[in-house]
């Protein structure tokens, strides 16, 4: 009886990451993207690892994946900052709650951005998901507000 306890403790607790390399994960996220290093970003995710946003159109996957998607967005606002405002860690997974901002400028990788995007400044309030397995990123989903990001472009103002 008493192997079986231990054998189910030991168990259950070999298969959640240690909570100071989950946080240590969810930082090294933020501040690979407050760097925009792309190659440092790519090498924290699985190689099937399934990244989405509200801005995305369809999921990107692995690596290459998440290269594409933060490529747009540093050629579209090459002074974009991130900073942390709360972590929250669970066993696998970690909930980064963040800032982003920047300068919106015209850029080849981004075509459709309206002439009127162009020089305003915008903040956004950000939450991401990130699940890990071992020591790598194999879900994430991100969060911000749209509407506050037209709102701060100008969308909504007559022209």
């Amino acid at each position: 009886m008493r192997l079986r306890f231990y054998a189910i403790l030991f168990l259950l607790t070999s298969c959640s990451q240690p909570k100071d390399a989950l946080e240590k994960i969810a930082r090294s996220r933020i501040e690979t993207m407050s760097q925009h290093d792309l190659d440092a970003l790519g090498k924290l995710f699985a190689d099937s690892a399934r990244i989405e946003s509200v801005g995305f159109d369809k999921p990107e996957i692995g690596p290459s994946g998440i290269r594409g998607a933060y490529t747009r967005y540093f050629a579209s606002t090459p002074d974009l900052k991130y900073e942390i405002t709360k972590i929250t860690l669970d066993e696998n997974s970690a909930v980064i709650e963040y800032t982003s901002s920047g300068t919106m400028t015209q850029s080849g990788l981004e075509a459709t951005i309206p002439d009127y995007f162009v020089g305003k400044k915008y903040t956004l309030k950000n939450a991401t998901r990130i699940d890990v397995e071992q020591g790598k990123i194999i879900r994430e989903m991100s969060y911000f507000d749209q509407v506050s990001f037209l709102r701060q472009m100008g969308f909504f103002d007559p022209r």
